[in-house]
C-alpha cells in the first residue's frame, strides 16, 4: 500500500482542520512574544544580515561581499532568497517578513515534514500529525516569554528548521519509492532532488544533514520486500549525485568548509564546548526531554516489532542511528577537545522529530490499548467493527491533539513582555554619540564611497588572556548601561562597517593577519570570532581602519567622542589620520615566495603600507604614484577609478579573492597583495567594477582556486 494512498474525506478533513489551527494559534503567540523571536546576539545578527541583503545585494545573482564586517569577504551563506519566508516575502509581498509571519512559517514545514515522513514510512495519520503538531513546543519558543525547552537555537537562528525540515521531506519521498506508478515514482524522486538541492542552497549547516540523509537513504532500500522494488530509490539517488554534481555542489560544499581558519588553524581554537556533555545531547537536560527521548526508544522497539515491514525498518534505523550518535558525540566531547567544528548537539537537530514521531506512535498505542480493552469489558460481541472505527474517528484525532490546542488557545491570550526566560540580551539597540557619530561618517550606503571602518579594543585591560566568552559578557554589561554593545550588532545595526567579523567561515588568510598583529598570544580564540587586543595603529590604517573604539588611551589619533559607562571605563572613539581609503599606491615591491617570509617583513615596524608592499607576483619595478583615485562599495560590488602617469599598484582595504572578476575600462590585474589584500595593477586609467562572485550554483570554482593559494604559500609554514 503506498504511503499517499488516498484516504477518506473524514481523516483529510481532521487533518488539515488540526494543521491550520495549529498554525493560527501559533501565529497568533508568535505575534505576541517578539521579546523571544530572533533573541539575543544571534537572533539580532540574523536579522541584520537578512535586512542588509536586501539593499546590498540583488537576489539570485550569487554577487555580493558583505559590506559591514571582515574586509568585504565575510561570506556567510545562505543567500536570504533562498529562505522559505523570505522567499514567500520576495512573490507576493515587499520582500520583508514580519518576525511573527517567518516563525509561523518555519512552523507550519516542521509540521508538515514530520507529518509526511511519518506517511512514508506507514505510520497511521493521527500519531503522524500529532507528532508533526508535537515538534515545535519545545523547539520553538511558542509559550510567551520563554525560550525554547530545549535548546534556544531556533529562537536564535529559526532558519535551522528548514535545513531539518527539506531533509525530512527528501527522505519522505525516499522511502516512498515503493510499490508506485510510474507517474508517482517519476514525481516522488524530482522532489526529493529539489529538497536535497535546495538543503545545499539555503544552509551553511549542510553537514549536518548528510551523514542523516545518507544513513537513511540506505536504510530505505532494506524495506522492500524484493530488490526490484528498491530500483526507483536506486535511481533517484544517482539523480541526486548526478544533480549535485553538476551544479558544482560538491565543490561548493568542500571549498566552504576546506578553506576557513577552522581548517587549518584548528589546534589554535578554543573549544568552550569540550567536555560539556550539554553540547552532546541537549534533549536530555529537561524531563521534558527525557520522557520524550525514552518514550520515542519505546515506540521504536514497538514499532520494530508489530509495524508494517516498512515501518519495521525505519525504526530499527532509528535506534541503529540514535545509538550510533550517542557514541559519537560522547567521545568527541569527553575525548576529542581539539575539535573545532559545529557542536555534536547540531547533528542532534535531526533526531529531534524522529524522536517526536515515536513517541506520537507510543502514546497512541497506549491509548490504542486502552480503547481496545475497555470495548472488551463492555461485553460488546462488535468488538472488531467498533475498534476498526475507532482508528480514523474525531476522537482519536482529537484526544491528545485537543491537549496541545488546548495549551496554545491558554497561551495565545497570554500578556505580551519585553523579556525572554526574564532576560533582555541585545534587543532593543539604541544610538549613543559614538554611534551617531560613526553612522554620519563611514555608515554603508549603496554606490558610495568607501569612508571606513571602524575596529573595537574593550573589555580586556588588566586581563592576561581573554576569550569570546569573555568578551560577549562584557559587551552584554556594554549593552545593559548604554543600550548598544559597541562591537558586533549594536554597530552593524546602523550599518557601521567593522574590521570584526562574526563568521565560522572566517578566511585562513584573515585569521592569520588579523590573530598575529591584532591579538596577544595569550589570548584564545574561537572559529567564528577573532579576539582582538593589541591595536596596531599601522596594521589597522592598511586595512581600512578609520576608527577605533577603546576604554583605555591608545596613544595615537585624535578622540572623537566619549561614553561614560557606570561602573566601566569610559569608552572613547579615535580617529586615525592617512588611513586606507583605496588610494593606498605603493611604489616599491618586496617579493616574498611564501606568507611566513611575508609576515617576516610587514612586522618591521618601518614597513609602510602605503608605499610598499609584499607580494610574489612579477610586477613592473617603474611603478608610479597613482592619483584621482575613488574606490566605494555598490550593489554588485566594488568600484574602483583612477589614474596614472604610467603603470601603478593600489592595495585595496577587502581581502583578496579569487572570487573577485573585474568589469569595466583598463588594462587591469588583480593580484594578492599583503598576504590577504586585493592588489590591482593598472596602466594609465581604470574605471572598473569588482563583483564578488561565490556561491553554490556552478560558483565555487574560485574558492577552490583561494585554498591552492594557501598551499601555494605555505600556510602551514607561516604559522
Amino acid at each position: 500500500m503506498g504511503a499517499f494512498k488516498f484516504r477518506p474525506r473524514g481523516e483529510n478533513i481532521h487533518v488539515a482542520l488540526h494543521f491550520f489551527v495549529f498554525v493560527g494559534l501559533a501565529f497568533l503567540i508568535f505575534s505576541n512574544n517578539p521579546s523571544c523571536l530572533f533573541f539575543t546576539l544571534d537572533g539580532e545578527y540574523a536579522i541584520i544580515t537578512r535586512d542588509l541583503q536586501a539593499i546590498a545585494r540583488k537576489p539570485f545573482t550569487q554577487f555580493g561581499a558583505d559590506p559591514l564586517q571582515g574586509n568585504f569577504d565575510a561570506y556567510l551563506p545562505p543567500f536570504q532568497e533562498y529562505l522559505l519566508p523570505n522567499l514567500l516575502a520576495m512573490l507576493f509581498g515587499d520582500g520583508h517578513p514580519a518576525n511573527a509571519t517567518t516563525f509561523t512559517i518555519y512552523a507550519g514545514l516542521m509540521i508538515l515534514s514530520v507529518y509526511l515522513l511519518g506517511r512514508a514510512v506507514h505510520i497511521d495519520r493521527a500519531p503522524a500529525l500529532f507528532a508533526g503538531l508535537l515538534y515545535p513546543l519545545p523547539t520553538l519558543p511558542i509559550f510567551i516569554g520563554s525560550l525554547p525547552l530545549f535548546y534556544q537555537v531556533y529562537a536564535l537562528a529559526p532558519h535551522y528548521t528548514q535545513l531539518v525540515s527539506l531533509t525530512l521531506l527528501a527522505l519522505a519521498c525516499v522511502w516512498a519509492l515503493e510499490e508506485q506508478t510510474t507517474l508517482r515514482s517519476v514525481w516522488l524522486g524530482l522532489a526529493a532532488v529539489f529538497c536535497v538541492a535546495w538543503i545545499m542552497l539555503s544552509s551553511s549547516l549542510m553537514a549536518v544533514s548528510i551523514p542523516f540523509l545518507l544513513f537513511f537513504n540506505v536504510a530505505s532500500l532494506f524495506s522492500a520486500r524484493r530488490w526490484q522494488l528498491d530500483v526507483p530509490r536506486i535511481i533517484t539517488g544517482v539523480m541526486i549525485l548526478v544533480t549535485l554534481a553538476a551544479l558544482g555542489l560538491f565543490g561548493y560544499v568542500y571549498g566552504l568548509y576546506k578553506y576557513s581558519a577552522t581548517s587549518f588553524f584548528y589546534d589554535e581554537l578554543f573549544n568552550p564546548r569540550a567536555g560539556d556533555y550539554f553540547f552532546a545531547s541537549v534533549i536530555y537536560d529537561s524531563s521534558v526531554g527525557r520522557i520524550i527521548a525514552a518514550t520515542a526508544i519505546a515506540g521504536a522497539v514497538y514499532a520494530a516489532i508489530v509495524g508494517q515491514r516498512r515501518l519495521r525498518v525505519f525504526a530499527l534505523a532509528y535506534l541503529i542511528y540514535t545509538a550510533i550518535f550517542h557514541v559519537l558525540t560522547f567521545t568527541v566531547t569527553k575525548w576529542l577537545h581539539a575539535y573545532a567544528g559545529p557542536s555534536p548537539v547540531y547533528f542532534e537537530f535531526m533526531l529531534w522529530p524522529l524522536n517526536m514521531l515515536f513517541a506520537a506512535v507510543a502514546l497512541f498505542a497506549v491509548v490504542d490499548a486502552i480503547v481496545f480493552f475497555a470495548v472488551i469489558v463492555t461485553g460488546r460481541r462488535d468488538t472488531v467493527p467498533r475498534v476498526s472505527a475507532w482508528h480514523p474517528s474525531g476522537w482519536r484525532y482529537s484526544l491528545l491533539g485537543i491537549v496541545g490546542l488546548g495549551l496554545l488557545a491558554g497561551n495565545a491570550t497570554a500578556a505580551s513582555t519585553d523579556r525572554c526566560n526574564g532576560l533582555k540580551q541585545f534587543a532593543p539597540l539604541l544610538p549613543t554619540p559614538i554611534t551617531e557619530y560613526l553612522r554620519e561618517t563611514i555608515a554603508f550606503r549603496p554606490d558610495s564611497p568607501f569612508r571606513g571602518l571602524v575596529a573595537t579594543f574593550t573589555g580586556y585591560q588588566q586581563r592576561p588572556g581573554i576569550t569570546l566568552a569573555d568578551l560577549i559578557s562584557h559587551d552584554l554589561q556594554i549593552w545593559e548601561k548604554t543600550g548598544n554593545d559597541h562591537r558586533t550588532v549594536g554597530l552593524w545595526r546602523y550599518y557601521i562597517p567593522t574590521l570584526f567579523q562574526y563568521s565560522q567561515f572566517t578566511t585562513p588568510a584573515y585569521y592569520l593577519m588579523l590573530s598575529r598583529f591584532l591579538s596577544r598570544p595569550e589570548d584564545k580564540q574561537m572559529r567564528n570570532m577573532i579576539v582582538l587586543t593589541r591595536p596596531d595603529e599601522r596594521m589597522l590604517k592598511l586595512w581600512g581602519v578609520r576608527f577605533v573604539i577603546v576604554d583605555f588611551e591608545p596613544g595615537f589619533g585624535t578622540s572623537r567622542a566619549t561614553l561614560p559607562v557606570e561602573g566601566q571605563p569610559t569608552l572613547r572613539l579615535i580617529e586615525l589620520d592617512d588611513f586606507n581609503r583605496g588610494q593606498y599606491s605603493p611604489t616599491k615591491v618586496i617579493k616574498a615566495k611564501d606568507f611566513r617570509s611575508a609576515l617576516r617583513v610587514m612586522r618591521d615596524p618601518f614597513f609602510d603600507g602605503s608605499k610598499e608592499v609584499v607580494a610574489d607576483a612579477t610586477l613592473a619595478e617603474d611603478l608610479r604614484a597613482a592619483d584621482s583615485v575613488e574606490f566605494g562599495v555598490g550593489k554588485d560590488g566594488l568600484f574602483v577609478r583612477a589614474s596614472s602617469p604610467g603603470l601603478s599598484i593600489l592595495a585595496l582595504p577587502a581581502q583578496f579573492s579569487h572570487c573577485w572578476s573585474l568589469h569595466g575600462d583598463g588594462d587591469a590585474v588583480l593580484f594578492r597583495a599583503n598576504i590577504m589584500q586585493l592588489g590591482i595593477r593598472f596602466k594609465r586609467s581604470l574605471d572598473v567594477t569588482l563583483k564578488f562572485h561565490y556561491g553554490p550554483i556552478l560558483a565555487a570554482q574560485c574558492r577552490l582556486a583561494d585554498l591552492r593559494d594557501m598551499e601555494h604559500f605555505d600556510l602551514y609554514g607561516a604559522r
